[in-house]
């Protein structure tokens, strides 16, 4: 399995900066899953949704063909206002339509803390202790 990060919002912070991002588990790499979301994108349009500044609701086009993919548009649009979608569902939604273009994938978000940092609490589990340093790494003094 393979994770990754699946950003909703101004990834490049080039405009308002605000960006939520998800952690994804999939059967294949982030890599390979790029000309799949490409392909998928040209055919279902994903990218045209929600993507001006405070435009968080989905186009009545685009919950017709959520509808005509048989997938819940109640999963996604769980605001009592009609058509208006969180990062999350966004997210979701763009999963979903990526497994439903291209069947043999799965992908799923998946909370934070499922990655383990590399530190020395993660060296103290593997260890077995408790407490005492088992894993010595730089930096400390980089920040001011």
């Amino acid at each position: 399995m393979y994770k990754f990060k699946l950003p909703i919002g101004d990834w490049s912070n080039d405009g308002h900066e605000k960006c939520d991002y998800y952690i994804i588990q999939s059967n294949i790499s982030a890599k390979e899953l790029v000309p799949i979301y490409i392909a998928m994108d040209e055919k279902y349009q994903i990218s045209k949704e929600c993507s001006e500044y405070e435009d968080n609701k989905l186009s009545e086009d685009f919950i017709k063909l959520i509808y005509h993919l048989d997938l819940d548009v109640k999963k996604y649009i769980t605001s009592e206002k009609w058509g208006i979608i969180n990062s999350e569902e966004l997210a979701q939604l763009i999963l979903d339509l990526l497994m439903k273009f291209e069947p043999n994938l799965t992908l799923s978000i998946v909370p934070e803390d499922t990655l383990p940092e590399f530190n020395n609490w993660l060296g103290q589990k593997f260890k077995g202790i408790s407490s005492g340093s088992v894993i010595d790494l730089p930096g400390y003094g980089l920040f001011e």
